[in-house]
């Protein structure tokens, strides 16, 4: 009989002990560009941002971080970080860690915890506005194509072992991608000239040519010199519009 109360009572302490566990689960989610690339991707040269929620779902604040300092890693394929500094990071949740380029790795950002992490609180109604948040990050497309024209961002969270008995891995991990595009490759489908009011038209006539294409491309078109056209300035036979929007209208001869 002793012997089981003995039991019973070891039982009972491990069970309070478990249950007296403190629960963390930080969490990364909503990655995404800014702005948003087009059908064909991002150009060459451009400037971007990518973006992505962080913070914690559970309610104790994450205080172990001297010792145990959760980590974000942001991994490039194929873009370059704006500076390679501190200054290409932003965002309200950026202050909560100490970032650095990997030293063995230029394409990777860590962030380092350096202060205790909001939890959600215990009013699972209110839930504490600061324990989640925005991490921003200058980017920059090559100026020239490589081998390979993939744009992807991996952002990755390095759980310390404290926080690992309850966290849920499958919100640690998360990615985005795309592709771009430098000169006469960005023409995915050709570009289009348009005269109005229509493709015969008169001295003294007012035409406007209307050119269609991606941006960034330049476009260049000749009017014929035969007699049957002629132009209030005859020295335009050649003219050319480099196309700032998708669709630009020059006017006027």
């Amino acid at each position: 009989m002793l012997f089981r109360l003995l039991l019973a009572s070891c039982l009972l302490f491990v069970l309070n002990g478990a249950n007296s566990q403190t629960a963390y689960n930080p969490f990364t989610q909503n990655i995404r560009f800014d702005p948003e690339p087009s059908v064909s991707g991002f150009a060459c040269n451009q400037l971007v941002q990518v973006k992505f929620t962080f913070g914690m779902t559970t309610q104790d604040d994450a205080n172990n971080w001297s010792l145990n300092p959760l980590k974000i890693h942001v991994l490039l394929e194929g873009f370059q970080f704006n500076s390679l500094t501190a200054n290409d990071i932003q965002g309200n949740m950026k202050s909560y860690f100490n970032w650095s380029t990997n030293p063995l790795n230029p394409k990777e950002f860590i962030g380092t915890q350096n202060q205790s992490l909001p939890g959600t609180g215990t009013d699972p109604l209110n839930p504490n506005p600061n324990s989640s948040g925005e991490i921003r990050i200058a980017l920059k497309v090559p100026a020239s194509t490589p081998p390979s024209n993939i744009l992807k961002v991996d952002v990755n969270l390095e759980i310390p072992n404290y926080m690992a008995t309850f966290n849920t891995m499958l919100d640690d991990d998360e990615s985005t991608q795309t592709q771009f595009y430098c000169g006469a490759l960005s023409c995915s489908t050709p570009p289009q000239i348009k005269i109005l009011p229509g493709n015969q038209f008169c001295m003294g006539d007012h035409i406007i040519i209307k050119a269609s294409g991606m941006p960034g491309a330049n476009l260049q078109w000749s009017y014929p010199s035969s007699a049957n056209v002629l132009l209030l300035d005859s020295t335009k036979t050649t003219s050319s519009i480099d196309l700032g929007s998708l669709n630009s209208s020059h006017s006027g001869w």
